[in-house]
């Protein structure tokens, strides 16, 4: 049997007492010194699996419900009182003749409260304006907003209301569609 050792710096006996220790990778006379089998304890920290990722859940579906359409609503005298703020409500220019035919709806903010008129879903073909208005006193109302894109482009109205007035919304119909029903959705956000 041949044994040797590369870069063993140190290699040889010491003893003192009842101890002795080899320095080394081998016991003289060439046997190989294995190490006295003992128990190795390793600290073992258990955990529980994550819990499974919670599903996110679906957003709400909005329900959209019909705008006031009590007749006449043509001007802002006669407007219709906005029963979906923070909401969204369908109005309806089907049963309407074509060009500049109007639909007023009204509310009342606080004063420094923001608020965001949204026009949607305006058919293929149609063309619908919004514009937002205050109420100085009888008969008297100042426009401090409009959105006029053209065709079914959504109209947006963003706006902090300086009064504690009464304001009004008029949604115009420019264009009517001659292939799709003349319906449009109006969002009105206060905060």
């Amino acid at each position: 049997m041949l044994g040797g050792t590369v870069g063993q710096p140190g290699a040889g006996t010491a003893s003192g007492g009842s101890y002795s220790i080899y320095g080394g990778f081998w016991k003289p006379g060439g046997a190989l010194v294995a190490p006295n089998p003992a128990p190795v304890y390793v600290p073992l920290i258990q955990r529980s699996p994550p819990p499974p990722p919670t599903p996110t859940p679906p957003p709400p579906t909005p329900t959209t419900s019909r705008c006031p359409n009590g007749e006449p609503s043509e001007d802002p005298e006669h407007s219709q009182q906005l029963t979906t703020i923070n909401g969204s409500c369908i109005g309806t220019f089907q049963n309407e003749p074509a060009g500049n035919i109007f639909d007023y709806y009204s509310f009342q903010p606080h004063i420094n409260q923001h608020i965001i008129v949204r026009l949607t879903g305006i058919p293929a073909g149609a063309d619908y304006d919004i514009a937002l208005q205050r109420e100085d006193g009888p008969h008297k109302f100042t426009t401090v907003g409009t959105s006029a894109k053209l065709g079914q482009a959504d109209e947006l109205i963003d706006y902090v209301a300086d009064s504690n007035n009464r304001y009004h919304i008029r949604v115009k119909l420019t264009t009517k569609s001659s292939s799709a029903t003349n319906t449009y959705i109006l969002s009105v956000a206060i905060s």
